[in-house]
């Protein structure tokens, strides 16, 4: 009969010397170590990202910008250049009665109306070219309230195309002692195929006259856009 020693193990239990069931114990407690510090690394980096991936704020470069209040870019369509000043409105000469000279404006020939630049123009007779009728003059009250009179010269004459015209500008300036100073401030000269600019100051001036002279009397002297600058 067997005989059982009460010293010795019984069964397959291993040995306390052998460690084998310690080794599971650290293994499990590693696994766990390596889990809490992968999971740490996750909310380090969720959490300091900014530091670790600078790229990201990189990659939007316009993120952190605003735009201006009430800014002007060509997007909104305000423009960056300069502004034009408005052009001073003026007065037609054609507006205007004649205040001296009335009987030697006529109406516009019927082979120029309709055509352009002929629009609200006064048509001045040529005089006869004798000493009763060396020239014809035409004259407006301007009050001083102007600055320059503009006009283009276009005459008229189908007799002879070549025929000259001249246009004189000449202004009054009433004086304190009641007499009348009569000064030339400028004149141009045109044919029927070469029209030319009138350009004069009228500035400080009672009234304004135009005096026409001629080479032909048949020819018409039409001044068109007749213009005056307000003071």
């Amino acid at each position: 009969m067997a005989t059982v020693d009460e010293g010795q193990p019984t069964g397959t239990d291993p040995a306390p010397g052998t460690g084998r069931p310690r080794w599971g114990i650290l293994l499990t407690a590693a696994a766990t170590v390596i889990g809490l510090l992968i999971g740490g690394g996750s909310l380090l980096r969720d959490y300091f990202g900014w530091e670790s991936s600078p790229d990201a704020v990189a990659a939007s470069p316009t993120a952190h910008l605003s735009t201006p209040t009430g800014s002007t870019g060509p997007e909104n369509g305000a423009s960056s250049g300069t502004v034009p000043p408005t052009r001073t409105a003026g007065t037609q000469l054609a507006g205007l009665p004649a205040q001296g000279g009335a009987s030697n404006l006529v109406a516009l020939p019927r082979a120029l109306a309709g055509r352009p630049g002929y629009e609200r123009s006064i048509v001045v007779t040529c005089p006869e070219n004798t000493p009763r009728d060396p020239h014809h003059e035409v004259t407006y009250a301007l009050h001083q309230r102007y600055l320059n009179l503009t006009a283009t010269i276009r005459p008229y004459s189908p007799e002879d195309p070549m025929a000259k015209v001249y246009v004189s500008v000449i202004v009054a300036q009433k004086q304190d002692d009641g007499t009348v100073n009569r000064i030339t401030r400028g004149g141009s000269e045109a044919r029927q195929d070469s029209t030319n600019t009138l350009s004069a100051s009228v500035e400080g001036a009672d009234e304004v006259t135009l005096r026409i002279d001629c080479e032909l009397p048949t020819t018409l002297v039409v001044l068109s856009d007749a213009m005056m600058t307000a003071a």
